[in-house]
């Protein structure tokens, strides 16, 4: 078969879209969305039409996701600030750019972005737990989410007990903070008004 920049293939009943000069396929969350095996296969993410799996999360994990719930839900339900949600929620940034985080927040002033299947828009702050390819989170997603619009960005590192945080303020078009925080210390939630998270909390029962 000859590749045009028109050429379409179907793949497992899915249309796609492929780069004839690369051969690269492209996909977007409708094309993969609208597949008979979405959602019961594995968990998928999107980053500039390239489609990586996810893995499945380990027991320290989801540990740290159920830690960072228990400090952060509470207290943004309880001043009526938004909504907490831990993974696997899909997050479409654009059509061919949609993630799973481990934890998201979006403001009240924002919840118009929050959909009956999934969420259209960049929340206000997000966390991934680095797994096996650290640097998808260090430089894909950190990129992604700053073009984006994200406020706030964590990166947890299970196996160092580290947070490193990039922050930007309102109308800022680049993270304008990035913060390594360690054991001991306390982050301040610059998103989220007068909330403070401390680093023991989050790896609490962590080996």
């Amino acid at each position: 078969m000859e590749l045009t920049h028109n050429t379409i293939i179907e793949l497992d009943q899915v249309r796609l879209r492929c780069d004839p000069a690369t051969g690269k396929v492209h996909f977007t969350y409708d094309s993969i969305s609208n597949s008979p095996t979405w959602p019961e296969g594995p968990l998928l993410e999107i980053i500039d039409g390239d489609l990586f799996v996810v893995p499945s999360p380990t027991p320290a994990h989801q540990q740290i996701v159920a830690n960072l719930v228990m400090v952060i839900k509470p207290y943004v339900d309880g001043k009526g600030l938004g909504i907490v949600i831990p993974a696997p929620v899909d997050v479409i940034l654009s059509e061919d750019n949609a993630v799973i985080p481990d934890l998201l927040y979006i403001s009240t002033a924002r919840g118009e972005i929050v959909k009956e299947k999934n969420i259209q828009g960049a929340p206000d702050f997000l966390v991934e737990i680095t797994s096996s390819k650290p640097a998808r989170d260090e430089i894909t997603k950190k990129q992604l989410y700053e073009g984006y619009g994200i406020l706030e960005y964590w990166i947890i590192k299970p196996d160092e007990k580290r947070v490193k945080v990039f922050s930007r303020r309102f109308g800022e078009t680049q993270f304008s903070s990035i913060v390594e925080f360690v054991i001991g210390d306390t982050i301040p939630v610059t998103c989220i008004p007068s909330l403070r998270v401390g680093v023991d909390a989050i790896f609490k029962g962590i080996k």
